[in-house]
């Protein structure tokens, strides 16, 4: 699973931005975590690296992990055989590290920084199934302690 964010923190005095790829797992569909005609959607995303703006607001190196995790509630609407439309809400929480370093006069001072938060998130999309294959495409609304947006891709089969 890939996702895109144009992603949002509220750090060093203002919220920033970045455009950012995670990487993940998805889970989908009927019959997944509960019995019978419930459509889920769990996704674990993670991103390795800090987003770009604290290198750009301090001048100096930063590195760190990203790591989200969801679980949607999908209203389904089938439109076909090998296709369907769905939308949903659910829990989400997201869990940042990064060690950064901060211009302290002449010299830097390095700390780490980790944050949790837990928020909820919103989507829309549509998928299709090719043979074995699924191609699963939405857009996505992340409202937590910030709140975000993006789009996910997903590629799967059936298990």
């Amino acid at each position: 699973m890939f996702e895109y964010l144009h992603y949002v923190e509220d750090t060093l005095g203002k919220e920033r931005d970045a455009d950012m790829l995670f990487y993940g797992l998805k889970f989908n569909g009927f019959n997944t975590v509960f019995d019978g005609e419930i459509y889920t959607d769990a996704n674990i995303l993670m991103h390795f690296g800090a987003p770009s703006f604290y290198s750009e607001t301090t001048g100096k190196k930063a590195e760190g992990l990203i790591l989200i995790g969801n679980f949607l509630l999908q209203t389904t609407f089938p439109q076909g055989k090998s296709r369907i439309f769905f939308y949903g809400f659910g829990p989400m929480f997201k869990y940042t590290h990064y060690d950064l370093e901060v211009p302290n006069g002449a010299e830097s001072k390095t700390y780490s920084a980790d944050d949790l938060n837990i928020g909820v998130l919103f989507n829309v999309g549509y998928s299709f199934r090719v043979s074995d294959l699924s191609l699963h495409l939405d857009a996505k609304y992340y409202w937590e302690k910030t709140s975000y947006y993006g789009l996910g891709l997903n590629v799967g089969w059936e298990y």
